[in-house]
């Protein structure tokens, strides 16, 4: 039997991505510390306005890998302002603020490929969204049906 997630467990998993980009700015030169800083500032003032976003910063000068891709990117994250009182609740909103990445996400992945991806809600496996060639298609919930007061039908 697992532990259920709790609070506890966000603490830690934050101390140790906290504790990863300590490392990863003391190895930063000063321009790219500097960067970082500013956006450590804009993303506390994000915080404390209780603005739910997502930003994403390159830690290197403009370097990137062979591919093109750029190295080291550090997400700066803060994406429900629920309280983590009730896990559920608190996860089932951190799981709606990334859900609307998708569309960007998805709809990028499958620009260039012969590839359609579905996707469908978590608790009742509802397909939601059909992502095909970089555009979306949203899947509206079915309609609320008239209950009806008539008798079963006999045989």
């Amino acid at each position: 039997m697992s532990i259920p997630w709790n609070e506890e467990h966000v603490a830690a998993q934050q101390a140790d991505i906290d504790a990863q980009r300590q490392e990863m700015k003391a190895k930063m030169t000063p321009t790219e510390r500097a960067r970082l800083e500013v956006i450590e500032e804009c993303a506390a003032k994000l915080e404390a306005a209780e603005v739910p976003f997502q930003l994403w910063a390159s830690s290197e000068d403009g370097k990137s890998d062979n591919n093109g891709s750029r190295k080291f990117w550090i997400c700066f994250h803060k994406l429900s302002y629920v309280p983590k009182t009730d896990m559920v609740v608190y996860s089932d909103r951190v799981f709606e603020a990334w859900g609307s990445l998708f569309p960007y996400i998805l709809g990028h992945q499958t620009a260039h490929g012969a590839v359609t991806i579905v996707t469908h809600q978590s608790k009742t496996g509802r397909a939601t969204a059909v992502f095909s060639k970089g555009e979306c298609q949203y899947i509206p919930p079915p309609p609320d049906l008239p209950t009806c007061d008539c008798p079963p039908p006999s045989s």
